[in-house]
C-alpha cells in the first residue's frame, strides 16, 4: 500500500500509477490480490494533490480549502479502513475477479457495465432525490432489498445449501433472462453481425467502382492488377 501511496505521490495522480498497472495485472506480473493494495495506497497518494492545492488557497478561503482536503484524505482512509485490514472485508477482490470472468465471456458486459454506473445510476439517482424523499424511498428501498435477499441466497447456496430447499439451491427456477447473460448475449451477437453485413455492403458497393476505375487506369498504362 506504500508503496501505490509513494509511486501516486511522484505522479500526482492515480490515474496514471492504475492504468499503468492494469497491462501488468492482464500479463500476469501483478495478482489481483497484490494491486488491490497498491490501488488503496494510490487512492490515499492522491490526496496529497488536494493538499497541495488547499495550500495555495490564501486569506478565509485557506481555512475552507483544508478542510475540504481533509475530507477527501479521511473519506479516502475510511474506506481502507473498511475494505483491507481485516482479510474477510476484502470482498472488492472478490467482485473484481467475478466481473471479470463475466467480462471474459460476454465482452459487451464492459461497456454496459460502465455506461450503468457512470451514466444510468447516478443520473437515475438525481432525478428520484429531485422528486423528494418519498419517492426516493419508495423505489430505492425495495431495490435495496431485493439486492440484500440475492446476496443472502447467494451466500447460503454456497456455504449452507442443505439449509434451503430443493427449488432455492440454484437459480433455475428462475428465468433465463433472470439468472444468465446468454439470452442478451444472443442479441448483442445478432445486433453486430447485422451491422456488419450492412457496413461490409456499403463498403463493397463504394469500394466496386473505385476498383474498377484502378483497373481502368492500370489498363491505360499498359500494366494489369
Amino acid at each position: 500500500m506504500g508503496i501505490g501511496a509513494i509511486m501516486t505521490v511522484l505522479v500526482q495522480s492515480s490515474s496514471v500509477f492504475t492504468s499503468a498497472m492494469t497491462p501488468l495485472i492482464a500479463m500476469g506480473m501483478i495478482s489481483l490480490e497484490r494491486a488491490y493494495p497498491l490501488t488503496l495506497g494510490s487512492n490515499l497518494g492522491t490526496t496529497t494533490t488536494a493538499m497541495l492545492a488547499a495550500l495555495a488557497a490564501e486569506g478565509p478561503n485557506l481555512k475552507l480549502s483544508i478542510q475540504l482536503a481533509l475530507c477527501h484524505f479521511l473519506f479516502n482512509l475510511t474506506g481502507i479502513l473498511l475494505f483491507y485490514p481485516i482479510p474477510c472485508t476484502r470482498f472488492p477482490i472478490q467482485m473484481a475477479a467475478a466481473l471479470g470472468r463475466v467480462t471474459a465471456k460476454y465482452r459487451w458486459f464492459a461497456v454496459c457495465y460502465l455506461v450503468s454506473m457512470f451514466c444510468i445510476l447516478p443520473l437515475t439517482v438525481f432525478s428520484l432525490s429531485m422528486l423528494g424523499p418519498t419517492a426516493f424511498y419508495v423505489v430505492s428501498i425495495p431495490i435495496g432489498i431485493s439486492i440484500l435477499l440475492v446476496i443472502l441466497l447467494n451466500l447460503l447456496q454456497n456455504c449452507k445449501p442443505h439449509a434451503l430447499p430443493d427449488q432455492l439451491r440454484t437459480w433455475n427456477f428462475l428465468p433465463i433472462w433472470l439468472r444468465s447473460l446468454e439470452p442478451y448475449d444472443r442479441i448483442v451477437n445478432q445486433v453486430v453481425q447485422f451491422f456488419a453485413r450492412t457496413c461490409c455492403a456499403s463498403c463493397c458497393k463504394t469500394a466496386a467502382p473505385q476498383q474498377y476505375q484502378l483497373q481502368t487506369v492500370l489498363v491505360e498504362l499498359g500494366l494489369s492488377l
